[in-house]
């Protein structure tokens, strides 16, 4: 009876030893250093874990308390945290890992609830390094060329050109400054590529045009310009991109002008005599800038001043020049009418010269028209005195 009797607690010793057995249940290393986000980006693939051996598997996720980072999920079943972050952020949560009922690892008689383990984590979700230009402006040819990238939201950032070609002569620096100087004509499009420590990264499509420089020239000589008579001048416009768009600067229209901004043309009648400065400038399509300065000389309306003329006397020499006022070189003389024997009247100079031979009264239209096709007359009475 005795010997039976230690056979008994032997075997109940060996069930003991042998019977299958769960031990406490913990995260695994790797789940305390989850992986950096960037907001705008994918989550990398990551999922909190229990320690092997631990509890009865399998096992389940939640978040008890604290902020889990917006945009993200945390898979119930695998602990796998997926989506893409939409705020930055160190953000700080309770986790707690739960196994399965003792039931469910083979232990039929153990009725023991689910054990759980539970630890604060901090996701580190940074902020979405942007490239900050989105166009460049158009640059000239053979003119140097600088300008600087930027990225926001970055630290130490490395350029480079991930796709297509800069425009001959230009490079991009690692440290993102585009520079050199553009030989060529023409719009070259390219994706620069930028990298925060291999964490974060952003692409830009941008295109770099280059120009000929933009210049405006007024013809030469400046047409003349009268009171009364219709001017235009207009200047020329080349380089750079049309459509140009042309400005007054500097100076005031004479009265009776207007500038057309869609060709520069200064046309109109002008009103008022006088000397003017202006400046036109020029715009073109992409912002270059080139300026004219114009020099407007307004002539008085032509007018024959000289109004009559006084006697003269037979047998004597007599020269008299008619006068004007204003008008455009050169002026061309017409006369009408009967002169005195003797005399005669310049038509280039605009002067009766001669001497009389017979005593009289003698009437004559004295005309003067000037190079704009302006015209000015007047009757003139001639008495020549025995």
């Amino acid at each position: 009876m005795r010997r039976f009797t230690q056979f008994v607690a032997l075997a109940a010793f060996v069930a003991v030893v042998i019977a299958p057995s769960a031990g406490a249940i913990a995260f695994t290393d790797a789940s305390y250093f989850p992986p950096t986000g960037v907001v705008g980006k994918p989550y990398p693939k990551f999922g909190f874990e229990i320690r092997e051996g631990g509890g009865c598997p399998p096992y389940h996720y939640t978040v008890q308390s604290g902020n889990f980072p917006p945009g993200l999920t945390l898979g119930h079943d695998d602990g796998m945290v997926t989506g893409t972050p939409t705020a930055a952020g160190d953000f700080s949560f309770w986790l707690q890992g739960e196994d399965s009922s003792a039931r469910a690892c083979g232990f039929p008689d153990d009725t023991r609830p689910p054990a759980t383990t539970e630890r604060q984590f901090t996701i580190k979700i940074m902020p979405a390094l942007s490239i900050q230009q989105q166009s460049l402006k158009p640059t000239l040819v053979n003119v140097p060329y600088s300008l600087q990238l930027t990225a926001a939201g970055g630290g130490t950032l490395t350029w480079s050109i991930n796709s297509g070609a800069l425009p001959a002569g230009v490079t991009l620096s690692p440290g993102g400054l585009l520079s050199g100087t553009p030989t060529t004509i023409g719009s070259s499009t390219f994706v620069v590529r930028v990298i925060d420590n291999n964490i974060r990264e952003d692409t830009e499509t941008l295109t770099l045009k280059v120009v000929d420089p933009l210049t405006v020239n007024a013809p030469v000589p400046t047409p003349p310009a009268e009171v009364g008579k219709l001017l235009v001048v207009v200047p020329t416009a080349a380089g750079g991109t049309a459509p140009y768009a042309w400005t007054l600067t500097q100076g005031i229209l004479p009265a009776g002008l207007t500038l057309d901004a869609a060709t520069g043309k200064v046309g109109g009648v002008p009103t008022v005599p006088g000397l003017v400065s202006l400046t036109l400038t020029a715009t073109d399509a992409d912002g270059f800038t080139a300026t004219l300065p114009l020099a407007l000389t307004v002539k008085a309306k032509l007018a024959l001043l000289t109004k009559r003329i006084g006697p003269w006397k037979m047998g004597r020499l007599y020269k008299k020049r008619l006068l004007t006022n204003g008008g455009v070189l050169p002026f061309k003389w017409t006369i009408r009418g009967k002169l005195p024997l003797g005399v005669r009247f310049n038509t280039k100079t605009g002067a009766f010269v001669g001497t009389p031979r017979k005593a009289g009264v003698f009437r004559a239209t004295v005309q003067v028209k000037d190079g704009l096709g302006a015209l000015s007359k007047q009757t003139f009475v001639i008495t020549v005195l025995p």
